[in-house]
């Protein structure tokens, strides 16, 4: 793990904001918890996108984006078309307030239905670790050793 990476987990392991209660883990407890895949993950783009296609959803939302008529729903199918894209756009939070909102302001305006909503934003169960989450990889027991030898020499 680089010097970077171990100050990242040095500052989780002091800071501890989820409140974990590093310090009274032991070593094996804290990979574990660094490792256990049960922090939510962003949706690729290209992953939701697939997933509207596959559902006849995505031709909905473009016709009803091109419709004069949908002045009072256009917020939410701007939102809609620039949360998909492409493959190289970033991933969509389905957690987030404004994606919420998005989803339902397109059952509101009959664009989809409440149970067509649901099931993209279902997508929202990927899971990733907290290691993950803090763009760190896997944690190792050796690199606890090592972030605690880096961090007395004052290096991270």
């Amino acid at each position: 793990m680089t010097l970077a990476r171990l100050k990242i987990l040095n500052d989780e392991n002091n800071l501890d904001s989820l409140r974990r209660d590093y310090s009274g883990m032991s070593d094996d407890a804290f990979t574990a918890s660094m490792n256990t895949l049960n922090r939510p993950a962003p949706v690729p783009r290209i992953e939701m996108l697939d997933f509207l296609i596959s559902q006849d959803t995505y031709a909905d939302i473009s016709d009803a984006a091109e419709d004069v008529a949908a002045v009072g729903h256009r917020e939410s199918l701007n939102l809609m078309a620039s949360l998909t894209i492409g493959e190289e756009s970033p991933p969509m939070n389905l957690e987030t307030a404004s994606v919420v909102a998005m989803f339902n302001g397109l059952v509101t305006f009959t664009i989809l239905t409440r149970a067509e909503s649901d099931a993209i934003t279902s997508l929202k169960d990927n899971r990733q670790s907290r290691a993950k989450e803090l763009g760190i990889g896997v944690v190792r027991n050796r690199d606890l050793g090592r972030m605690r030898t880096e961090a007395a020499k004052g290096l991270i």
